[in-house]
């Protein structure tokens, strides 16, 4: 028993020389180890962090972009509902046009004859710019003929045309009073009243 326990003992000394002296190294690679097994969960860490943020940030942005076009898509409809209220509008006018168009068809003769008496009275009041008059009331005739001029806005330059006339240097028409050379009473006749 003796060889056999010599031998033990011969292994369990080396063995606990083997470990008295692999000790340190083993011990320095477990350091070795955890040290970057620390470091690794430090960059597992921030980078998860940094995760966080971006995902984060993305998220207000979506929300951000999500506030925009709900924004946006009450503009759209807004705009919309101006043009359908604009449309309606134009509606209205054209539909007024074409009422005054049929009022202006029935205006039309009152205002030719209006025409035709304010150049009877242009051509026997006293001569003061009787061609320029003329010629204005010419013009005024052709627009309402050709349709280019609504009669309703004829008779609103007739009858200015007509108060230029009463108004006119040395004329009496204004007051109404008797040409003392003719005797007779020469206030125009209004377009209106014709």
């Amino acid at each position: 028993m003796t060889p056999n326990f010599s031998a033990a003992k011969t292994a369990a000394v080396l063995l606990a020389a083997l470990f008295v002296f692999a000790a340190p190294a083993f011990a320095d690679e477990a350091a070795n180890l955890a040290k970057q097994l620390a470091e690794l969960r430090a960059d597992v860490e921030t980078m998860s962090n940094e995760l966080d943020l971006k995902q984060r940030g993305l998220k207000n942005e979506l929300d951000s972009l999500a506030m925009q076009k709900a924004e946006l898509e009450i503009q759209v409809r807004k705009e919309e509902m101006r043009l359908q209220n604009l449309h309606a509008s134009l509606e209205r006018q054209k539909e007024s046009l074409k009422r005054d168009s049929v009022s202006g068809d029935e205006l039309k003769p009152l205002v030719l004859h209006a025409i035709a008496e304010l150049r009877t009275y242009i051509k026997n009041a006293l001569p003061f710019r009787v061609p320029e008059r003329l010629a204005e009331l010419d013009r005024v005739e052709s627009q309402v003929h050709a349709d280019t001029l609504r009669p309703a806005r004829a008779a609103t330059m007739l009858w200015a045309l007509s108060k230029t006339n009463s108004g006119s240097p040395g004329s009496r028409a204004s007051t109404g009073r008797s040409s003392p050379s003719t005797g007779k009473n020469n206030s125009p006749t209004s377009p209106a009243s014709a």
